[in-house]
């Protein structure tokens, strides 16, 4: 609801003349920077200081206008929808290109001159989000407009959630639920198993080095054998795989590593003969791991919480 001071109400009530302003508020993305900056202005002449919330904000004169369809007022979480028209040109309608006004933040208030100095502090007439800017462009001569569609706050009780989760976001709700990975490992180590997990595999040896060139060219030393085993959570070995030569062994779906681990053994590449020139060393080897963990999905479900501004989630 618009609250009126004291000072609005009291030279309203009177029999003087009315000189009405709006004036305009959006905390937008600057596009290059990324920062939140606001955006004042207002259709003043000058730039001027306002007093609003007990904040001293200062918006631009810009000696346009700013038109707004009528404000309707009524009880409830209703959303409702507001253009908002913007004569303007020079660095306002620069400072609105160089920003994402896409949800951006905006305040409409109104504020009561008598003639020049305002009687009271500026009015909220809307609040809410930018849910859509267009600019159209003016006939030579004539002031480009900016028409902002303006969704007011109630819109954030009614926006749906994403329905997607990266693994971080759901290992962060809920701990042990499900977790992927896939990692190559390049040096020799032993990799822990969650429970449940499900194994696939690529195993590949050292190459060989390539044989030197010319009268003294030696051949190629050959690469190391790379392997793989997998053992079980007392640290028994379930499987064994060993690569050797320039093919991979490829292997999927292991389910029976609960707990367990895996231990690497990289092999080497092979060094390149002696020669002129030299042979080219061989590539080391590599495993590649990728592992699914899964677990009963706890009985807990998702608690959606409204706060002014804003819905949350969490598990309950």
């Amino acid at each position: 609801m618009r609250a009126l001071g004291t000072g609005t109400t009291n030279h309203l009530a009177a029999t003087s003349g009315i000189i009405a302003k709006r004036l305009v508020s959006i905390a937008a993305r600057n596009t290059a920077t990324g920062q939140i900056e606001p955006i004042r202005f207002w259709t003043g002449d000058t730039t001027t200081n306002f007093t609003i919330d007990g904040v001293g904000m200062i918006f631009e004169g810009i000696q346009g206008a700013i038109q707004s369809e009528p404000i309707e007022y009524s009880v409830g979480m209703g959303v409702r929808y507001y253009q908002i028209t913007i004569t303007a040109a020079g660095d306002i309608e620069t400072m609105l290109r160089d920003h994402d006004l896409q949800s951006a933040k905006i305040s409409v208030y109104g504020v009561v001159l008598n003639p020049v100095a305002p009687v009271g502090d500026p009015y909220r007439d809307i609040d809410g989000v930018v849910n859509g800017a267009l600019i159209e462009t003016g006939k030579v001569g004539d002031s480009n407009k900016i028409v902002l569609t303006v969704a007011t706050t109630a819109i954030y009780l009614v926006q749906s959630l994403d329905r997607k989760w990266s693994d971080a976001t759901q290992q962060r709700d809920a701990p042990g639920v499900s977790l992927a990975s896939d990692t190559t490992y390049t040096t020799s180590q032993t990799v822990s198993l969650g429970p449940n997990s499900t194994l696939d595999l690529t195993v590949m040896a050292g190459q060989n080095g390539t044989d030197g060139v010319g009268e003294n060219g030696a051949p190629g030393q050959p690469g190391g054998s790379t392997t793989c085993v997998v053992k079980d959570a007392g640290g028994a070995t379930i499987h064994t795989y060993t690569a050797v030569g320039a093919s991979p062994i490829i292997v999927t779906g292991l389910a029976d590593a609960n707990n367990g681990s895996v231990v690497l053994t990289i092999g080497v590449g092979g060094a390149g003969g002696m020669g002129t020139p030299l042979g080219v060393d061989g590539a080391d080897g590599y495993v590649g791991v990728a592992v699914a963990n899964s677990a009963p999905i706890p009985d807990r479900f998702f608690q959606y919480t409204a706060t002014a501004g804003e819905v949350t989630s969490k598990w309950a």
